[in-house]
C-alpha cells in the first residue's frame, strides 16, 4: 500500500475517445494508480456526447475513489486556434494590451466570442523581438466542457491542449529536459486524425492537427510524410536545406493509440522520413515512474503530470476567473499526516524495543536468582566427576595388578615337582624367586612358556650343594598374553 503525498487526475478529451489517468506521487516515485481509455459510441449527438462523458467521468471517479481537488483537463488540438506571432521588444511592457489590440490580425472571430491566452516562447536579443504563442478557443466550445465538470462537481485547475501535455512529457523525459539541439517532431496519431509538433532546443515551433482523408495505410503514410516535409521546410528553412544536402537529419517520434506496426514499417520503408516510437520506457524511468506506460496513455500521463510536477511550459487556456483557486492546505496536511505517521511508526518501534528490554531484564533477574542453585549443582557435578575419575583410576590399577595367589598358582602348575622355592618377591610387575632344582637351567624355558611370564633370566650363577641340588635365583616379568 502506497501512502501518496500528492495525486492528480488528467482527463483528456479526444475526437475519438475519453482518456483518464490518475497519478499518485510518493516522495520521488510516481505511480499510475488508475487509467482508462474509453472510446465514444458512434453517431452521438452533442447532447448524447456530453451525457456519455459525464456518466463515464463520474463512474471512473466513484469506482476508483479518485479525488477531485487536483484535476487537469486536455482538449483536442483541433478545437484551439494557435498562432505563432512575432512582436518587438517594446511590446513586452504592455503585452496583454498589445495582443488584444492586434487580435483581429490573427483570428477570424469576434473578440466577444472567444477566450484567448498567450505565452512568451523566446526572446531574440539580436533581432530585438519576442516570439509569442497565441491560443484562442471559442467560448461555446470551452463552456461545453466546463458544463460537464460542473455537473460532476469538479473545478479544474487548468485546461490545455493535447499538444502541450505531450510536449511537456517529452521534454521532462528527455535528458536535461531539452531533447536534442536539432529539430524534433512529435506526432500523436489517432484512428482518424494526427497531430504534429515541431520542437527545437526545447521550444515549440509549429503545431497542427490533420484529419486523415482515407483509411488506406499507404495513403495515410503519404499524408504524414507530406505534412512532415512541408512543415519542416516552412519552420526550419536552413535545416531543411542542410538535410537535403545530407548534412543534418531530424528526429520524428510517433505516439498515440493509432500507432500500428504496419504504419511504422511503411513510413520507414518509404525512405522519406525515419520514425521511432516515443521511448516511453526511458521517459518513465527518468521521471521515476514505478512502471512504464504504453504510447496511447502519453497525452493523459503528460496532463496528469502537470498536477504533481513542474513542467517546462505552463499553458492554460482556462480564463483566470474560471480557474480554481489553488490551496496548499491539502499538501501541507498530507506532509503533516506523513510526518505524524513517521512519528507513530518511530514510537511503535521504540515501544517494541522498550518492551524487549524489560523482558530481557526480567530474564536476567531470574537467571541471577537461579545462579547460586546452578553453582551448587555444578559443584556437586564436579565432585561426582572427581569420584568417578578415582574409581576409574582404581579400576585401571586393579586391572593392571595380578593377584599373588594367581602367580603362585601358576608357578606351582608349571614348575617341575623336583623344584622347591625358598623365597618369592613381587614388585612392580616383576617377581624374583630362588630355590633348588634337580636341573635349574631348564627353568628359564619353563617360565617363558607360561602366558603369565616373560623375559625370564638368572640373577646369579647356578651352584650345586653337597646333596647335588642346583641352587638358582631367577627374575621374570608378569605379562598377560
Amino acid at each position: 500500500m502506497i501512502i501518496s503525498l500528492q495525486s492528480s487526475l488528467g482527463i483528456q478529451f479526444s475526437k475519438e475517445y475519453l482518456l483518464l489517468v490518475y497519478l499518485k506521487k510518493f516522495l520521488k516515485e510516481i505511480v499510475i494508480d488508475r487509467h482508462e481509455l474509453i472510446p465514444y459510441p458512434l453517431n452521438l449527438s452533442k447532447e448524447e456526447w456530453e451525457s456519455y462523458c459525464l456518466q463515464e467521468i463520474s463512474r471512473f471517479i466513484k469506482e476508483n475513489r479518485v479525488g477531485k481537488e487536483n484535476v487537469w483537463v486536455g482538449i483536442p488540438r483541433s478545437e484551439v486556434l494557435l498562432r505563432f506571432i512575432t512582436l518587438p521588444f517594446s511590446a513586452e511592457e504592455n503585452l496583454p494590451e498589445v495582443i488584444r489590440y492586434e487580435l483581429g490580425k490573427y483570428i477570424p472571430f469576434p473578440e466577444e466570442d472567444i477566450y484567448f491566452d498567450f505565452i512568451t516562447l523566446e526572446k531574440d536579443g539580436e533581432e530585438k523581438t519576442l516570439r509569442i504563442l497565441l491560443m484562442v478557443i471559442k467560448k461555446d466550445v470551452l463552456e461545453r466542457y466546463l458544463s460537464i465538470f460542473k455537473k460532476v462537481g469538479i473545478t479544474p485547475l487548468g485546461m490545455e491542449l493535447s499538444f502541450s501535455s505531450l510536449l511537456n512529457l517529452f521534454l521532462l523525459g528527455r535528458e536535461n529536459g531539452t531533447g536534442t539541439n536539432g529539430p524534433v517532431a512529435l506526432i500523436n496519431i489517432e484512428s482518424q486524425i494526427f497531430e504534429i509538433i515541431w520542437i527545437s532546443k526545447g521550444v515549440p515551433k509549429y503545431s497542427r492537427a490533420v484529419e486523415f482523408k482515407t483509411d488506406r495505410v499507404t495513403d495515410r503514410v503519404r499524408e504524414i510524410e507530406e505534412e512532415v516535409r512541408n512543415s519542416f521546410r516552412v519552420t526550419f528553412p536552413i535545416q531543411a536545406q542542410k538535410e537535403r544536402e545530407g548534412k543534418e537529419s531530424s528526429l520524428v517520434f510517433l505516439t498515440g493509440n493509432g500507432v500500428k506496426g504496419d504504419l511504422i514499417e511503411s513510413l520507414n520503408s518509404s525512405g522519406a522520413i525515419k520514425v521511432q516510437i516515443l521511448p516511453t520506457a526511458d521517459i518513465s524511468s527518468r521521471l521515476n515512474f514505478s512502471d512504464s506506460f504504453p504510447p496511447e496513455l502519453t497525452p493523459g500521463v503528460g496532463l496528469a503530470l502537470r498536477g504533481i510536477n513542474r513542467v517546462p511550459w505552463n499553458i492554460n487556456i482556462l480564463p483566470q476567473p474560471l480557474r480554481k483557486k489553488t490551496s496548499k492546505i491539502g499538501l501541507y496536511l498530507s506532509f503533516f499526516l506523513f510526518f505524524m505517521g513517521l512519528v507513530l511508526l518511530s514510537t511503535l518501534g521504540m515501544s517494541i524495543i522498550v518492551k524487549d528490554r524489560i523482558e530481557l531484564n526480567n530474564l536476567q533477574r531470574e537467571i541471577n536468582s537461579l545462579k547460586s542453585e546452578v553453582i551448587s549443582i555444578q559443584n556437586i557435578q564436579n565432585e561426582a566427576q572427581e569420584i568417578i575419575n578415582r574409581i576409574e583410576c582404581l579400576k585401571k590399577i586393579k586391572d593392571s595388578e595380578f593377584s599373588k595367589l594367581e602367580i603362585l598358582k601358576e608357578l606351582s602348575n608349571i614348575l617341575p615337582s623336583s623344584v622347591w622355592l625358598t623365597s618369592f618377591r613381587y614388585y612392580k610387575q616383576e617377581i624374583q624367586i630362588s630355590g633348588y632344582a634337580a636341573s635349574a637351567s631348564d627353568l628359564i624355558a619353563v617360565l617363558d612358556s607360561s602366558p603369565l611370564f616373560s623375559s625370564s633370566e638368572f640373577t646369579a650363577p647356578i651352584t650345586r650343594d653337597q646333596r647335588g641340588r642346583e641352587s638358582f635365583k631367577i627374575k621374570t616379568r608378569i605379562e598377560r598374553r
